[in-house]
């Protein structure tokens, strides 16, 4: 296979970047190349003895396939030294013992990673390949209700008999407490934070929700040099809470603060001003509940109860009410021991429709719950989906794959499927701009040969069109950041 030799004039800037700065933010569009700008960046730091162990952390399928084949396919990276760290906890720990010049790990094992090396942790470089996902400023987990309840019963088996009650409440309460918490995936990186020397972020997506979502990957990056040292601090100082406490607002001037505070080691750019981005077509093709299941919808909407033959299913809060009507949406609800209910088949007819029309062409399809994939593989049994045989990225872009399956929380980052098809279909929808931006971008980037086509399949007249109208808001919100650290080309 012939080895790609130059990089564009943007990418060796962006490269150079990463190797001028010890803490830096990728936060470049789908597309730009940001694993080769990366890869050129650790080729020269390797070279020049300023780094020795490299780690990347990734979503599994990227890897597993996408780094792996980054760096074959670049004439100054394929002599690179690397490991993937996935699979079983045995070859996991034999490929890190051997400490190659860069090793590869997935999101779910860092964890794993982290208690492995403990105190002796090696790597003096991170990168983390799509850092959106370590949005979430907890340091560790909840205690589930399992063992809060396990350790309750202990304590309850062990006190007195005739302990007064108010007594044993509060024994209770104390032992409660006790529950065993986990690190999250961001508290583990910072335990071994202290220990790494460089780190970079890689995003397309860096507010895909708002400007909350920017605290902890920013503090991973710099630790808390720019954004404050807690999460707490961080929003106290530029957000209004209502009085509730669950909707955050900027105050008047914090969004150029903070902007200020992180463009120093934040390069972004939007993909389509330097590279030629194949024409994309967005379409909504609506389906129209049964007038039946419309007045159910409209009752439940109301009173949070579907009414069903074989028990009433109740959405407990607003927020539950939501997903559940998304799962209508759908064609099924599920009650509260998670059995799938079926109502109607509306949206799997319009997916027919449009694999028909394909006529022969590869289709991805993004899912949104089980019984979703459930009732897709019972109509498409040739269909394939993501995660679950290898060389996946291989085999749809050599045509090999006619549908793929594909949720978008798992198949939504890295991928380069650009190749393979140019049809995506939302069969359920997703409140999520990072997942819908990152899934879209799998099959919009540099090298697709055709419009890409992407059809929504919207319920009429219910939350799907609510979805469709509040990600454009959302997007809003992630382009002003973006524009606000953008390079402009001298």
């Amino acid at each position: 296979m012939r080895k790609i030799t130059e990089l564009r004039n943007i990418q060796k800037h962006a490269a150079q970047e990463v190797v001028d700065n010890p803490a830096y933010m990728l936060a470049l569009q789908m597309g730009f190349g940001k694993s080769v700008i990366t890869l050129t960046a650790i080729r020269e730091l390797l070279d020049t003895f300023r780094v020795s162990h490299v780690l990347v952390v990734a979503p599994l399928l990227v890897a597993e396939e996408s780094w792996p084949e980054e760096i074959e396919a670049w004439e100054h990276t394929c002599a690179l030294d690397y490991e993937v760290l996935t699979g079983p906890p045995p070859r996991r720990e034999s490929r890190a013992r051997r400490l190659s010049e860069l090793s590869i790990i997935n999101i779910e094992n860092i964890n794993w990673l982290v208690d492995f090396w403990g105190d002796e942790w090696p790597y003096d470089m991170l990168v983390i390949d799509e850092i959106s996902k370590f949005k979430n400023p907890a340091k560790r987990t909840k205690p589930t209700k399992k063992a809060v309840q396990r350790i309750v019963d202990e304590t309850l088996a062990a006190l007195p008999k005739d302990m007064h009650p108010d007594d044993v409440a509060v024994a209770v309460a104390k032992a409660a407490k006790r529950a065993p918490r986990y690190p999250t995936r961001f508290g583990a990186l910072c335990k071994v934070r202290r220990y790494i020397d460089r780190v970079v972020g890689l995003t397309g997506t860096p507010a895909p929700n708002g400007l909350l979502d920017l605290w902890a990957p920013y503090y991973v990056i710099d630790r808390g040099a720019r954004l404050g040292d807690t999460y707490f601090a961080y929003r106290r100082r530029w957000f209004d809470g209502d009085y509730m406490g669950f909707k955050y607002r900027l105050r008047p001037g914090a969004f150029e603060q903070i902007m200020d505070a992180i463009r120093d080691i934040t390069i972004s750019m939007r993909t389509e001003d330097y590279v030629d981005l194949p024409e994309v077509l967005h379409n909504q093709i609506k389906v129209k509940l049964p007038p039946k299941v419309m007045k159910e919808y409209r009752k439940f909407e109301k009173t949070l109860i579907w009414e069903h033959a074989e028990g009433d299913i109740e959405a407990v809060n607003n927020g539950v009410l939501t997903q559940k009507m998304l799962q209508l949406c759908n064609g099924h609800i599920y009650n509260e021991d998670g059995e799938a209910h079926e109502i109607h088949d509306l949206k799997l007819d319009a997916l027919d429709r449009v694999i028909e029309e394909a006529n022969g062409a590869p289709v991805l399809v993004a899912y949104s719950y089980q019984f979703d994939l459930e009732k897709l593989r019972k109509k498409y049994p040739k269909a394939e989906v993501v995660g679950e045989k290898p060389n996946l990225q291989k085999r749809w872009n050599c045509g090999e794959i006619p549908i793929l399956l594909a949720h978008p929380a798992s198949a939504g980052h890295g991928l380069n499927l650009q190749y393979g098809g140019c049809i995506l279909v939302w069969y359920g929808l997703t409140w999520s701009l990072e997942y819908y931006q990152q899934l879209n971008k799998r099959l919009h980037r540099p090298g697709q040969p055709e419009t890409v086509i992407i059809h929504h399949i919207v319920a009429q007249g219910t939350v799907d069109e609510r979805v469709m109208a509040v990600l454009p808001e959302k997007e809003a919100t992630q382009d002003a950041v973006i524009e606000a650290t953008q390079y402009v080309a001298q």
